[in-house]
């Protein structure tokens, strides 16, 4: 699976980015630390999923919006350090398949392991 990471906190890219790149059935395609490098680097590269941090800039419901455009439609998981149930449905709304959380309790290599092996009938 090719994916593209997004986050504008270093930390947590260089983590995303080197979850991603140490499984075998990943190629990490664009490291971007922001919606606007994420849309571009979608459209050139066509990566089959992307983890996009909502908490960063150009990267809320209109970047969703955008990125349910691009064909092939990647697979669009929305990261959050507190995803409300409002900004949730929000995004999922405007084209996201899945927002999940960052935090403690929901790490980050959980979210690469949804992305690549999402469980059956329930998306990532």
């Amino acid at each position: 699976m090719r994916i593209a990471v997004a986050d504008d906190d270093p930390l947590v890219l260089a983590a995303l980015a080197a979850l991603v790149g140490a499984r075998r059935d990943c190629e990490l395609v664009a490291r971007c630390t922001d919606g606007r490098q994420l849309l571009d680097a979608t459209s050139r590269l066509h990566p089959d999923a992307v983890i996009v941090d909502v908490g960063m800039p150009d990267s809320d419901v209109p970047l969703m919006q955008l990125l349910a455009r691009i064909e092939p439609l990647p697979l669009i998981v929305a990261i959050s350090g507190h995803p409300t149930s409002v900004i949730r449905r929000r995004l999922l709304a405007a084209g996201a398949d899945a927002v999940l959380q960052k935090a403690v309790d929901d790490p980050l290599a959980f979210v690469v392991e949804r992305v690549t092996h999402p469980r059956p009938g329930t998306g990532p």
